[in-house]
């Protein structure tokens, strides 16, 4: 089975890292990345960093790290995988949230009025 350009372009970044003889320790020191980040990166695995997003800058600053020059290939690569991981909207669990408390109201009219009174007096 031919693996999925994204499994080639992190095998890439897997061998140029043993190619220098870097270490994890060494990556995870520079660019301030968790190393097992910096394995999911190499293995392709996106689904254990935090979003999508992140893959995308780590994985930017990574091959940058390795001065690769082929970061701009990445968006061909992802561009099937872009796809799978788009943003969906947040869904609200709960609604108590979106509705204010009458006592949140109660308090935000007294002091109104008492802003609005000090206000006029003043002024």
């Amino acid at each position: 089975m031919e693996k999925s350009n994204l499994s080639k372009f992190c095998e890439e970044l897997r061998l140029k890292r043993t190619e220098l003889n870097i270490s994890y320790q060494e990556v995870a020191k520079d660019l301030k990345i968790k190393v097992p980040y910096i394995q999911a990166i190499e293995q392709g695995e996106i689904e254990k960093l935090p979003s999508y997003a992140y893959f995308i800058g780590y994985t930017k600053a990574y091959s940058e790290f390795l001065e690769l020059k082929n970061f701009a290939e990445l968006k061909v690569y992802l561009q099937p995988v872009n796809e799978n991981y788009k943003l969906k909207p947040q869904q609200v669990t709960s609604s108590q949230y979106l509705i204010p408390s009458y006592s949140v109201l109660a308090i935000s009219c007294v002091l109104s009025l008492v802003i609005f009174s000090i206000s006029y007096f003043l002024f």
